[in-house]
């Protein structure tokens, strides 16, 4: 996976996590976010 592609999914999987997180905690969403960006560093 290259980069751009790699951005354009994380992009993505944020925008799906603020649509099913509105109301819910901000701790949880910031902790998901950051460890699904290590991933995406990682290539996994």
């Amino acid at each position: 996976m290259n980069l751009r592609s790699c951005m354009d999914s994380f992009t993505k999987r944020c925008n799906q996590l603020v649509e099913e997180q509105r109301g819910s905690c901000p701790d949880l969403l910031i902790q998901v976010l950051c460890d699904e960006w290590i991933k995406c560093k990682r290539g996994t």
